[in-house]
C-alpha cells in the first residue's frame, strides 16, 4: 500500500479472501485499494463484512465508504448504498440503529432525497427516532424549498405518529408546503388539521383564507386575535378584498382604532384606501403631507403612487384607470390588472411599462411566465434597460432561453454601462451556451 501498488494489493487480497485467510483490517486496506483503482463493484459487500465481523471497525469502515460515495455519481452512490443495505440488514445480530441514520445522511449528501426519506421510513424501527428524523428532514427540505420532499416526509410522519403535538406540527408544515406550491385545496385540507393556533400562526392562516376568498373563516380567526395593529390591518385588508371600499375608508380614517396609534401604518392604509376608492386628490394630499422614509418596507409603493398621481394630474379618466389597476393588483387579480393596463397604455403614456413591470413581477412570483411576457409586451419599452432585463427574465423563466439570450446580448451591447447590463451578464451565465 505504501508503495502505491494498489493493483497488487487487490490481487493479493483476492487470493487471501479465496483461501479464507484475510482478516478485517486487511479488508479495510482492500477497500482503500478498490477506491484508488475506482473498482467499486464489491465495495459495499466488503464494507458490510467489516461491519458485521468487527463492530469496532465500523466507524473506520463507514468513513471509508463515505469517502467513496463523495467521489462517485449519484447513480453509482445509490447502487452502492442499496447493495450495502441488502447485505448489512440481512444480519439480525448487527446493531443497525446508527447505521440507518448514517445511510439516510449519505443519501441526503448526494441529494438523493427520496432514498433518504425511504431509509428512515422503512428501516428505522424506533418510532421516536423515526419521527424525530422525519420532522427534522421535512423542516430542512422546507427551508430549501424542496416542497415535494417536505410533503413526502411530513405525510409519512403524520400517518405513523399518535403524538398529537407531532401530528399538528406535521399538518402545519404540510399546509405551508402545499401553499408554497400554489396547491390551495390541499393546503386548506391540512390547515384544517391544525388547532390551537399561536397568534403568529393565526395571522398566517388569516392571510391564506383571505387569499383564497374564504372570508368567513378569515373573519372567525380575526375575531380571536387580540386587538393590535396586526388585527386592524387584517380587518382592513378583508374589507378591501371584499370590495367594501366605503367601510375601509371609514375604518382607515378613524382615530379610535389600534391602527391609529401607529402613525406609519395608519398613513399607509389611508393612502391605499383613498387611492383604491378613487379619491386621488385626497390621496395626493396625504402623500404630500408625509415624508417617505426610503428604507421603509412600503416606501417603493408610496413613491410609485406619488409619481403616477403627479404624472396623471388633471386627467381624471387616466387617474381612475390607474386607481382601478392598483386596486385590482392589490386584490391579487393579476390577469385582470394586466388586461386593464393593456387597455389603458395610450392614456397612461410612455411610462406605462413601469406598471407593467410590477404586474409582471407578481405574475413571475406565481410561476406565470407566459402571462408576464404578455403583460410586458402590452407596454413595450425597448430603449429601457430594466424593461429589457425583465423581459429576458420572463422569457428565461418561461423556457425560451434562446430569446432570453438575444435580449440580454442586445441589452449589453446597447447599454454597456447600465446596472442591468451587469445583471444581464450574470443571467447569461445561467443560460446554456448555444
Amino acid at each position: 500500500m505504501r508503495e502505491g501498488r494498489f493493483a497488487s494489493v487487490d490481487t493479493l487480497c483476492t487470493i487471501f479472501d479465496e483461501e479464507g485467510t484475510i482478516d478485517d483490517f486487511s479488508l479495510l486496506h482492500w477497500v482503500e485499494a478498490k477506491q484508488t483503482l475506482e473498482d467499486y463493484g464489491s465495495v459495499a459487500g466488503l464494507i458490510c463484512r467489516i461491519v458485521n465481523n468487527q463492530p469496532k471497525l465500523t466507524p473506520a469502515a463507514l468513513n471509508r465508504f463515505e469517502s467513496i460515495l463523495s467521489t462517485v455519481s449519484a447513480v453509482v452512490a445509490d447502487t452502492l448504498i442499496r447493495n450495502f443495505i441488502d447485505c448489512v440488514f440481512a444480519q439480525k445480530e448487527v446493531d443497525t440503529a446508527s447505521i440507518v441514520t448514517w445511510i439516510a445522511d449519505q443519501y441526503g449528501r448526494k441529494e438523493l432525497f427520496g432514498g433518504q426519506i425511504e431509509t428512515i421510513a422503512t428501516l428505522e424501527k424506533n418510532i421516536n427516532r423515526k419521527c424525530k428524523y422525519l420532522l427534522s428532514t421535512a423542516k430542512q427540505h422546507y427551508g430549501m424549498k424542496r416542497y415535494m420532499y417536505v410533503v413526502t416526509a411530513a405525510r409519512i410522519l403524520h400517518n405513523i405518529t399518535t403524538d398529537s403535538t407531532i401530528r399538528r406540527e406535521a399538518a402545519l408544515i404540510l399546509f405551508r408546503a402545499y401553499n408554497s406550491r400554489g396547491l390551495t385545496d390541499s393546503a386548506k385540507l391540512w390547515l384544517e388539521h391544525v388547532d390551537n393556533f399561536s397568534d403568529k400562526e393565526r395571522i398566517e392562516a388569516i392571510g391564506f383564507y383571505q387569499k383564497t376568498g374564504d372570508f368567513t373563516k378569515a373573519s372567525a380567526l380575526i375575531s380571536k386575535l387580540p386587538k393590535s395593529v396586526a388585527s386592524d390591518t387584517l380587518y382592513l385588508r378583508q374589507l378591501l378584498l371584499n370590495d367594501n371600499i366605503a367601510a375601509a375608508l371609514r375604518f382607515a380614517d378613524s382615530g379610535s382604532t389600534v391602527l391609529a396609534r401607529s402613525a406609519q401604518e395608519r398613513i399607509l392604509w389611508r393612502i391605499r384606501t383613498t387611492l383604491f376608492g378613487g379619491k386621488t386628490d385626497k390621496c395626493l394630499a396625504l402623500l404630500d403631507s408625509v415624508k417617505i422614509d426610503p428604507s421603509a418596507p412600503f416606501a417603493s409603493e408610496l413613491l410609485d403612487y406619488h409619481y403616477w398621481l403627479l404624472r396623471l394630474a388633471g386627467n381624471s379618466t387616466a387617474l381612475a384607470k390607474f386607481s382601478q389597476i392598483e386596486y385590482t393588483l392589490f386584490k391579487g387579480r393579476r390577469d385582470q390588472a394586466s388586461g386593464l393596463l393593456c387597455g389603458a397604455v395610450s392614456m397612461l403614456g410612455d411610462k406605462a411599462w413601469r406598471i407593467a413591470l410590477r404586474i409582471a413581477a407578481r405574475q413571475l412570483d406565481n410561476s406565470e411566465a407566459s402571462e408576464a411576457i404578455a403583460t410586458l409586451r402590452c407596454a413595450p419599452a425597448e430603449k429601457e434597460p430594466e424593461y429589457l432585463y425583465r423581459l429576458a427574465e420572463a422569457k428565461f423563466r418561461g423556457g425560451a432561453s434562446v430569446e432570453a439570450r438575444r435580449i440580454l446580448e442586445t441589452l449589453m451591447i446597447d447599454f454597456p454601462s447600465d446596472i442591468y447590463a451587469v445583471q444581464a451578464r450574470i443571467m447569461l451565465q445561467q443560460l446554456k451556451p448555444q
